[in-house]
């Protein structure tokens, strides 16, 4: 009896210190960096003044080769991609033409037609054995050169032609992925931007979580640069300079003097005499027998990996900015210029270890931190321990990488926080200490008031009280 009141005389006076302990290392004194408990390590955060300003990361700082989301060779726009050319149309391939030809067939007629251009860019019309190139030029061009076509086949010396495009196919752009409408779509104005482009085709289909618009287009510079010249029929000759001829002569029958003749003939080439196909040494020995070329390495077979064209930009577009009214995004859409849209990002996320709510969790199409992770998952049990926290992303080719990061410098903003990604999975970790601590913390409750209470589930067993 006497022992039990000793003992619990002294738990009563370590319970004191102890609160005074923890009150101590809970409210913490002026001046300590460190705000929060060492005796709960669970309690992540930053209890500061001052505002902080941390990035958040799109990517882990491992070094693998983890791809990025989409078209990491993108650019950002440029003030020359927000000017607007005005220009006459240029007629393009497969464009569809609509002349007019008077006095064709008859005095005082008119002969309308419509016609396709080729995919090389001509056209074929009455009367006229070879096509007309139109490719690149106007309407008033295209009624020129037909007019004159007509002049030098002596078919009619002062035609009246019309030429008008009907359909434009080099004055369209295309739309893909999460639109209303996607498809191709024509032009009707040099000033023509990608907010009137994604009118068109009705909007995004989902504002949320769409954060970037991509737009690809042919770079012509490069792609003019790229095309090949027309071969040249004989480089460094000037094919209206007069032609020097040879005279072949007969054969003479000389004997050399190893007894062997001579093969080939005698040409005259400008009053001089030169000997042609004579033969060479490999062909003068006869004994000299062909080898056979060598077996090439037995290896295993690969194909070239394919190479990005050169010849097409992409331009990133922030979807969300230009929403929000800063027109500086409002690019002007060129013909030829494809629009995608990427959807939102879907999947899940896995959360394990020791949180409070383990399990499976969806991005619910929109980006998600880490600590919103931690948070949705109701926070961290009594004995996680923040700073051994592990990411387990996947990689291209079947891999996964794991990374290690510090819960507790990420939630006090030491560290940036990072967006996670579909299939990603986060383990919270413990410490050999971290159940002892919870052990200590639980042992003792607070009441209301200044009041004290020892949980009598720590106190020595005695079967007689």
């Amino acid at each position: 009896m006497v022992l039990n009141t000793l003992s619990r005389t002294f738990l009563r006076i370590l319970s004191g210190a102890g609160l005074v302990g923890v009150f101590t290392l809970a409210v913490g004194c002026e001046g300590i960096e460190e705000p929060k408990s060492f005796l709960d390590p669970s309690q992540v955060g930053r209890i500061k003044h001052e505002p902080l300003v941390v990035p958040i990361l799109s990517r882990l700082s491992t070094g693998t080769d983890e791809e990025e989301a989409q078209f990491a060779n993108s650019r950002d726009v440029t003030e020359a991609d927000m000017l607007a050319t005005a220009s006459d149309y240029s007629v393009s391939p497969n464009d569809v033409l609509s002349v007019s030809i008077s006095d064709l067939l008859g005095p005082n007629t008119v002969s309308d037609r419509t016609i396709r251009v080729t995919q090389t860019g001509r056209i074929s019309l009455p009367l006229l054995q070879q096509p007309i190139k139109v490719e690149g030029q106007t309407e008033q061009q295209v009624e020129t050169a037909i007019k004159d076509a007509y002049r030098d086949a002596q078919i009619l010396q002062n035609a009246q032609i019309s030429v008008s495009v009907l359909e434009a196919r080099g004055r369209t752009y295309s739309v893909l992925g999460a639109v209303g409408a996607p498809g191709l779509y024509a032009i009707y104005d040099t000033d023509f931007r990608l907010l009137d482009a994604l009118v068109t085709a009705r909007d995004v289909s989902s504002a949320v979580g769409t954060e970037t618009i991509y737009v690809i287009r042919k770079n012509k510079a490069k792609a003019d640069n790229a095309a090949p010249e027309a071969p040249k029929a004989n480089p460094g000759v000037d094919p209206l300079a007069p032609q020097s001829k040879a005279t072949v002569l007969p054969r003479k029958s000389v004997m050399l003097q190893d007894g062997q003749a001579p093969a080939g003939g005698i040409v005259t080439v400008d009053g001089k005499e030169m000997v042609i196909n004579k033969p060479t040494a490999a062909t003068q020995d006869a004994a000299v027998e062909a080898k056979p070329m060598p077996d090439a390495p037995a290896g295993k077979f690969e194909f070239n990996s394919l190479k990005e064209p050169d010849d097409r930009e992409v331009i990133k577009v922030p979807y969300q900015a230009l929403k929000s009214g800063q027109l500086k995004y409002n690019i002007v859409i060129l013909p030829g210029d494809l629009i995608f849209v990427p959807g939102p990002v879907a999947g899940e996320y896995y959360m394990g270890g020791n949180v409070q709510a383990p399990g499976a969790y969806s991005l619910a199409a929109r980006k998600i931190t880490l600590t919103q992770a931690i948070v949705a998952a109701r926070g961290l049990n009594d004995v996680a321990w923040p700073s051994r926290t592990e990411i387990v992303r996947r990689l291209p080719g079947d891999k996964q990488v794991f990374v290690r990061v510090d819960l507790d410098k990420i939630f006090a903003g030491e560290q940036p926080d990072l967006y996670l990604k579909p299939d990603d999975r986060i383990n919270v970790g413990t410490n050999v200490i971290a159940p002892f601590l919870a052990a200590f913390r639980n042992g003792f409750r607070l009441t209301y008031g200044f009041g004290f209470l020892y949980d009598r589930n720590y106190a020595p067993r005695n079967n007689g009280n």
